[in-house]
């Protein structure tokens, strides 16, 4: 019986590794660039020390995925979280606007990431 639970905890761990989201930040006020190598599962990404009255727009492959962030009075860091389940190559970015009329950009986050 003791070998039953040792293995039932060894697969509940096993099954909820993926639901653990790794958070990448890249620290607000220039344009950045990272390449990072990940692992099968969620993946979370931010724009760190973000400034007040910015919004944020995320983009995955190119693609907008809504909402935009708006990070208010609080300057609440705006982040995204993305599941990985297929090898290659993926590229997140995030874009980040002064809060103006119209908006004009303040700057580039961009996260080449490659699943092992």
């Amino acid at each position: 019986m003791k070998s039953f639970y040792c293995w039932f905890f060894v697969i509940f761990l096993l099954l909820n590794v993926n639901a653990i989201a790794v958070t990448y930040k890249s620290a607000y006020g220039q344009n950045r660039t990272h390449n990072i190598t990940v692992v099968l599962g969620n993946h979370k990404f931010e724009v760190d020390g973000i400034a007040q009255y910015k919004y944020t727009e995320w983009y995955v492959d190119g693609v907008y995925i809504p909402p935009t962030d708006y990070s208010g009075v609080l300057a609440t860091d705006p982040d995204y979280t993305h599941n990985f389940s297929n090898p290659g190559t993926t590229q997140i970015k995030a874009i980040v606007y002064n809060n103006t009329t119209p908006w004009t950009v303040k700057e580039t986050h961009i996260w080449n990431v490659t699943l092992l």
